[in-house]
Parts: structure tokens; C-alpha cells; sequence
């Protein structure tokens, strides 16, 4: 038997190993960051405005996140009407619902996903 045999006991074959793995050298987790190597947003108090927030708006935990989710609301609402407006221009009251529809669930979507909105 070859020494390393009582090693490979629990492995898999042809299996990777499991793991959190190596930070890479910057830092910077792969999920903070793009594949361009951007950092990925985390929210309106992230960053150079996060000094700002807390000197003009005191708000801590839950009063913080439903406020800047109230804000959030009315960014995707006003994309909506946008996205509406341009769909009636180009297809009349089909295009005005299908650009508000559209344009609704595209803002929603990336405003949850660049953490602006929180559930």
C-alpha cells in the first residue's frame, strides 16, 4: 500500500477538495468584486456617503434599512413611470404597460442585487 493511502480515505476521486480556499492577494473576496475587479456596491451608507449618513440622518438598524428602502421604492417607481412613458411613446397603451412592467422588475432587480434594497 502506498503511504499515502490513510490521506485519501475520506476524498472522493476525482472530486475538488472542499473549503473556504485562499483570499485572493488584494483582499477582496471574489463576492465583493466584479470580474473586472470593481467593487460590487454595498448599499447607499457604503463608502465616502457613509460619514455623511451618519452626521445627517442618525438612523440605526431596522428605522435605517426600512428608510433607505422607502428611498429605494421610489427610485424603481420612478423607473416605472419612465419605462412607461417610453413604451407609450413607442407603442401606445400596450407599450405604456409593458414598459412600466418591465422597466419595474429590471430596476427592482438590481437594486436588490446591488444591496439598496434589503428585505
Amino acid at each position: 500500500m502506498p503511504h499515502n493511502h490513510r490521506h485519501q480515505r475520506g476524498r472522493r476521486p476525482g472530486r475538488r477538495r472542499g473549503g473556504p480556499g485562499r483570499r485572493p492577494t488584494n483582499g477582496l473576496s471574489a463576492r465583493h468584486t466584479t470580474a473586472a475587479g470593481a467593487v460590487i456596491p454595498h448599499g447607499y451608507t457604503e463608502g465616502a456617503w457613509g460619514s455623511f449618513h451618519r452626521v445627517i440622518l442618525p438612523l440605526r438598524g431596522r428605522d435605517k434599512r426600512l428608510f433607505f428602502n422607502r428611498v429605494s421604492d421610489w427610485g424603481v417607481a420612478a423607473a416605472g413611470l419612465l419605462g412607461a412613458i417610453i413604451g407609450f411613446a413607442a407603442l401606445g397603451v400596450l407599450g405604456a404597460f409593458l414598459g412600466l412592467g418591465g422597466a419595474v422588475m429590471l430596476c427592482d432587480q438590481a437594486m436588490v442585487r446591488g444591496r439598496y434594497i434589503r428585505r
